[in-house]
């Protein structure tokens, strides 16, 4: 009985130390800039079915938001209407299904549409496909702090769960004074 809750606990640390590790503020001092990530944050997760064995496997679609402010902390609370970057990367197997130019979220039963830049990482170790999107910060509080919390790229649906939302809380108090 004692070893499984010693097991229990270590697997509880390891992954509380694997869901924080996720936010990172670094400053530049020579920059005079501080940047703040919440680094891919698993949104979907499934088989690639349609690809033939032994090649199937596990993919995910991860969420990353990124605000970069002056100085080596924030000033001045941010506005509704100020930026965030906010990606949403798979793999390139997944990345063939997520094409489409518009990622979608139904926050609360509203519906926003957002346009997504495309971008492509060469790296051999890490082929991924990314739809990037400027988003209001208004908006990834909302994703915060919604009730019901919904999303679609292409034809990947996802929907958040209270964990990631604590966990864009954590990201939008690291860049607000």
């Amino acid at each position: 009985m004692k070893t499984l809750i010693l097991i229990l606990a270590l697997l509880l640390s390891v992954q509380a130390q694997s869901i924080e590790s996720r936010l990172n503020v670094k400053y530049d001092k020579f920059e005079d800039q501080t940047g703040v990530a919440l680094w891919r944050l698993p949104l979907a997760r499934g088989t690639i079915d349609w690809i033939p064995e032994p090649m199937s496997r596990v993919t995910e679609l991860r969420l990353t938001l990124v605000h970069v402010y002056q100085g080596n902390k924030p000033r001045t609370p941010m506005r509704d209407e100020q930026k965030v970057l906010l990606t949403l990367s798979a793999d390139d197997s997944l990345g063939s299904v997520i094409g489409g130019p518009q990622l979608i979220f139904l926050i609360d039963g509203e519906r926003f549409k957002l346009d997504t830049e495309w971008a492509y990482s060469f790296r051999e170790e890490d082929k991924t496909k990314e739809a990037q999107v400027h988003t209001p910060y208004g908006l990834v509080v909302r994703l915060a702090t919604a009730k019901s919390v919904e999303g679609r790229l292409g034809s990947v649906e996802f929907h958040l769960v209270p964990w990631q939302q604590e966990e864009i809380q954590k990201f939008l108090k690291a860049i607000n004074p």
